[in-house]
Formats: structure tokens, sequence, C-alpha cells
């Protein structure tokens, strides 16, 4: 990942390049914020992926982050293999997210 333009918060781009079977494949994605402080959006601006980070406060100490992502598969073949692939490599992406997070803010 990349980031092109900001670098915290809404209005940031980035450019991700992930590769998939040997091919590399590179997207660019746009942050929002449509609930301030606790939902932050990264979309594609192809419109193929949005993923969503919520943050749900349980004490002044404690929060709940969840990591979802939509995303639009390919036609045919190769949208049948994103199908099938991309919810574990998404999985593993996100425990390491979540990991860096964690140790970011000290738990």
């Amino acid at each position: 990942m990349t980031v092109e333009q900001g670098g915290r918060g809404v209005g940031t781009v980035v450019r991700l390049t992930v590769r998939i079977m040997g091919t590399d494949r590179v997207s660019h994605h746009t942050v929002t914020e449509p609930q301030p402080g606790r939902v932050l959006m990264e979309a594609a601006t192809d419109g193929s992926t949005v993923t969503t980070f919520t943050i749900e406060p349980f004490s002044a100490a404690q929060s709940r982050v969840t990591i979802t992502t939509d995303f639009k598969a390919s036609p045919g073949i190769m949208g049948m293999l994103e199908k099938l692939t991309t919810p574990a490599v998404a999985r593993r992406m996100y425990r390491e997210e979540l990991s860096k997070l964690a140790a970011y803010v000290g738990n």
C-alpha cells in the first residue's frame, strides 16, 4: 500500500498492489468517514471494493474494531476464483491489521 495523498483519515488516497495468482493488480482507494470517530470507509475508485472499519467503544480503555469488505468479483472463471480465495486472504490481512492496531494502542 502506498499513500498517494493525505495519510490520515478523510481524503486519504492510497494505491494498493496485490499479487493474485502471479499477477499484480493495482487499485486506488479513497478514505471517507461517514460517522466521524466511529466509521472509516476505504472505497476503490472503480467501485469494486468497499472496506469499512467500525469502532465500538466498550469503556474508556477498550473498544472493538470490526473490518468488513464488500467486493464485486470479476466476470467468468476469474470471478469464481476470487469468490473462493478472497475471504481467506482478507481474513489473514485483517488479523494482521488488527494485531498491528492492538500493538499500537498497547494491548
